[in-house]
């Protein structure tokens, strides 16, 4: 049973990751229990119902593109509760001033507490701490400048379309 719910919990993990680049507030709330709770950086403990449409929304409106990525996560599991820490690096472009678009790459850590509630793994409360960031300009290679920004926030990203094929082939 350990190794299943490590299994799920770091997909909960990735999850997160795509709920955020894609700004889905449905998915977000998707991977806390209803009475989840988040400390994100100095931030005082907010309720993740009322936290996660706030952020998400205002994320649409100010970031242009995002990229998360969680790694090296330690997963412990003790019956229907676990605990974890895992890295977390983002990438965000928003704009700058006059018309420039700024690049800030933030490194982080989650500290997670999950539980199993009704069968469903969940998390309890998450704390991010932010280990370091910088801040540089945006300047897309002009090669690729065509390709640059095809993913956006939103259904309108193409891996909604992508990741619902399955379901219209068999």
């Amino acid at each position: 049973m350990s190794s299943e719910a490590k299994r799920r919990i770091r997909e909960l993990m990735e999850l997160y990751c795509r709920a955020w680049d894609r700004a889905d507030i449905e998915l977000a709330l998707s991977i806390w229990h209803p009475d989840g709770t988040a400390q994100y950086l100095t931030e005082p403990v907010r309720d993740v119902r009322t936290m996660i449409p706030e952020r998400l929304s205002a994320r649409r409106a100010t970031q242009v593109v995002t990229s998360h990525q969680v790694t090296n996560a330690v997963i412990a599991v003790e019956g229907d509760r676990a605990v974890s820490e895992a890295y977390g690096t983002a990438w965000q472009q928003q704009p700058g001033e006059n018309g420039a678009i700024m690049q800030i790459h933030f490194f982080s850590r989650y500290l997670d507490s999950w539980s199993c509630r009704d069968g469903r793994w969940g998390l309890d409360h998450r704390r991010v701490l932010l280990d370091g960031h910088s801040v540089s300009s945006f300047e897309p290679l002009p090669a690729l400048q065509a390709a640059t920004g095809l993913g956006r926030m939103g259904p309108d990203d193409p891996s909604y379309a992508h990741l619902a094929s399955l379901k219209a082939v068999g």
